[in-house]
C-alpha cells in the first residue's frame, strides 16, 4: 500500500518500535488493528447475531485528523502518553455538550436535521445510516463549528477504532450483548423501580440493559498504575454515559483488571466499576411493596 503524503505528517506512535509503549510484536495484531482498513461490528441480539460492515479508511483522511489533533487539549509531552491520549480522543469523539468534538450521539428515534444557532440547517442522519469512518470525519471537517448528527455506540466504536489506528495504537471494536446500562452503577447492581407490579418484568429489563453495545479495546503499557501486570489490552467506550447529572467517557481500562474484579484502579477506579457493572452487574427489580425480583447475571 503507498499514500502519497502532501504535506508533513506526525507519527505519534509506533507499534513497531520496542521503544513505544504501544508496541505489539504480533503481526497479524498489526495487520488487523492497525492496518486493516474494512472490518465488521457485531450487533444485533445474542441469539440472532449480524455483522455490521466498517470502512475505516485511515490512510485518508488526514486533514479531518490534523485538525482534531489540532483540538487535543494537551501539550506536546503529554501528546507522547497513549493514555492520556486514549483518554481526550474517546472525549472528542463524542459531542456531549462541549465545544471542539465529532459526533452526538441519539437513541430517542428523533433523527431530523438540525438548525444551528448562525441558522444554517445541518443535515443529520440515522446511526444506522453510516457505514465508515470518511463520511464522518469529511463532514467534521467541512464545519468543525457543528458536530455530526447522529450516531449509537457502534458508530462510535467504528470512528473511534480509525482514529486509534491513524495514531499508530492498536484497536479493536468488541461487542457485550446484554449490556447493562445505568445512572449509577457503582454498587454493581442495577435497580428499577415498578410503580405497577403488573408490567411485565422482560420490558423493564429491556429498559435497562442494551441488546448489545459496542466499546473498543486498544493495546498499550500502563506504567501509570505503577505495575506491569496491567499492560496489554484497555478497555475504551467513546459511547457517551450519563452518570450522576454529567457526562462520563470510560477508560482506558486494562481489560485484565476487569476479568479478574480488581477494581481499585488510582484514579480509573469509576472507569473500571463501569466497564464491570456493564459485563456482571445484577438487577433488582422493585415495586411499591419492596423488592420484587433478583435476576443474578454473574
Amino acid at each position: 500500500m503507498e499514500v502519497e503524503l502532501l504535506d508533513s505528517l506526525l507519527v505519534l506512535f509506533n507499534p513497531w518500535s520496542k521503544d513505544h509503549g504501544v508496541y505489539m510484536e504480533n503481526s497479524n495484531f498489526l495487520n488487523n488493528y492497525i492496518l486493516n482498513e474494512e472490518g465488521n461490528i457485531l450487533g444485533g441480539t445474542f441469539s440472532k447475531k449480524r455483522l455490521i460492515p466498517w470502512h475505516y479508511s485511515q490512510p485518508s483522511l488526514i486533514p479531518a485528523m490534523k485538525l482534531f489533533l489540532s483540538w487535543l487539549p494537551l501539550t506536546p509531552e503529554q501528546r507522547a502518553d497513549p493514555v492520556l491520549m486514549a483518554r481526550e480522543v474517546t472525549s472528542m469523539v463524542n459531542n456531549n455538550g462541549q465545544n471542539n468534538s465529532v459526533l452526538v450521539g441519539r437513541w430517542d428515534g428523533n433523527y431530523g436535521d438540525y438548525r444551528a444557532s448562525d441558522g444554517h440547517l445541518i443535515k443529520a442522519n440515522r446511526p444506522s445510516y453510516w457505514d465508515g469512518s470518511a463520511e464522518i470525519l469529511e463532514r467534521f471537517l467541512s464545519d468543525p463549528k457543528n458536530p455530526v448528527l447522529y450516531g449509537q455506540c457502534w458508530v462510535f466504536a467504528g470512528l473511534s477504532n480509525t482514529i486509534f489506528r491513524f495514531l499508530g495504537i492498536l484497536s479493536r471494536a468488541v461487542t457485550a450483548y446484554d449490556s447493562d446500562d445505568d445512572n449509577m452503577p457503582f454498587d454493581l447492581y442495577l435497580s428499577q423501580y415498578i410503580p405497577n407490579a403488573k408490567v411485565k418484568h422482560k420490558r423493564m429489563i429491556e429498559e435497562i440493559q442494551w441488546n448489545f453495545h459496542v466499546w473498543n479495546e486498544i493495546w498499550m503499557k500502563r506504567p501509570d498504575l505503577g505495575t506491569n501486570k496491567y499492560d496489554g489490552w484497555q478497555a475504551t467506550d467513546a459511547t457517551p454515559q450519563v452518570l450522576i447529572n454529567k457526562i462520563h467517557n470510560v477508560g482506558p481500562v486494562p481489560v485484565k483488571a476487569i476479568l479478574n474484579a480488581d477494581l481499585n484502579l488510582k484514579k480509573y477506579w469509576e472507569d473500571a466499576i463501569f466497564v464491570y457493572a456493564e459485563v456482571n452487574a445484577d438487577v433488582k427489580l422493585y415495586d411499591s411493596n419492596g423488592f420484587l425480583r433478583f435476576i443474578d447475571k454473574t
